[in-house]
């Protein structure tokens, strides 16, 4: 038996921003510390939009390695037909040689706190399904973004 649960892009995009933000809700902006680097986050100019099949965070940063840049984490969420399941991919996107050092050193980090974002969503969803009818408990397999929104697939007592 399997049930679908649907997602509003502005929750992805609150949850994304908290988790950059450390957990700081309405933060305008956040320096990151690594030993001696450092990159500033600009939340207040972050975007998150979605296309069928993907999710793009687009983020201003600092570093003083490279200057003022944008930064884009780009995560493959599957759509209807193409890659739905429970796997996804994410990657860096950087448009100038400055922007591309600076995801060099943070890029992986970036990629980690957004997937965290949609996990939470994803947990939450869990919990809803869950606290609504609790047994038998429901497991997430799959997930798509159809532009609008992300569409988790729940099955529960096996599928």
């Amino acid at each position: 038996m399997s049930e679908r649960l649907s997602i509003a892009v502005e929750d992805l995009d609150e949850r994304i921003r908290y988790r950059i933000a450390g957990g700081e809700p309405g933060s305008k902006g956040v320096v990151w510390r690594d030993g001696d680097d450092e990159l500033a986050l600009d939340l207040a100019a972050l975007r998150v939009h979605t296309k069928p099949g993907w999710l793009i965070v687009a983020l201003p940063v600092t570093a003083a390695s490279g200057g003022a840049q944008r930064l884009e984490v780009v995560v493959f969420l599957g759509r209807e037909g193409a890659g739905e399941g429970a796997r996804a991919s994410a990657t860096t996107r950087a448009t100038t040689p400055e922007a591309t050092a600076i995801a060099d050193r943070w890029g992986a980090d970036l990629v980690r706190v957004v997937w965290d974002g949609v996990l939470d969503l994803l947990e939450g969803a869990v919990a809803f399904a869950t606290k609504r009818r609790p047994t038998p408990a429901p497991t997430v397999v799959g997930f798509t973004c159809d532009g609008r929104e992300l569409a988790v697939e729940l099955a529960r007592g096996g599928r």
